[in-house]
């Protein structure tokens, strides 16, 4: 019958056999990872140069200073958008998924609705309920419209 410390030698053995194949694995997996190629070993046009190079080494020319182009910068020093961008966020969805729906709702109106004010529009196949529009109208900060999609599959 083995003992305690027959056991705990074992287990031993076994967690530092783990720990060294782990980091063998983790090793490896970088080694496989491309590297970039070098500025002399790419070779433009193709695998070979088209033609040999010069001996001679081409004469220098003389860098030609030019005025650096100037683009006009708004008061403020921020590029705002000219005009409004027309669009609208379009959303599928069924009174069930209501809880879903605004944690979604959420999250693209604290990132990125809260500038911009975009509308929003919301399809279903069945009446939305009074919650559901009471809910979702509190949550966006643009305009809300609701809207039907009937069944066109219907003979």
């Amino acid at each position: 019958m083995p003992t305690s410390a027959s056991i705990r030698s074992a287990r031993l053995l076994l967690v530092l056999c783990f720990a060294v194949a782990s980091l063998y694995y983790i090793s490896r997996s970088y080694s496989r990872l491309p590297y970039p190629p070098a500025a002399d070993s790419f070779m433009p046009g193709g695998k070979e140069p088209q033609k040999p190079p010069s001996q001679f080494p081409a004469p220098v020319q003389p860098m030609v200073e030019r005025p650096p182009k100037e683009f006009p910068i708004p008061p403020g020093g921020k590029s705002r958008q000219i005009g409004k961008a027309k669009a609208s966020f379009v959303t599928l969805v069924r009174n069930h998924e209501l809880w879903d729906l605004l944690s979604s709702i959420r999250q693209i109106e604290d990132r990125f609705n809260h500038r911009y004010h975009y509308p929003w529009t919301f399809l279903n196949d069945v009446p939305f309920t009074d919650e559901f529009i009471n809910m979702v109208t509190n949550m966006v900060s643009g305009q809300v419209k609701f809207g039907s999609i009937s069944d066109s599959q219907q003979g």
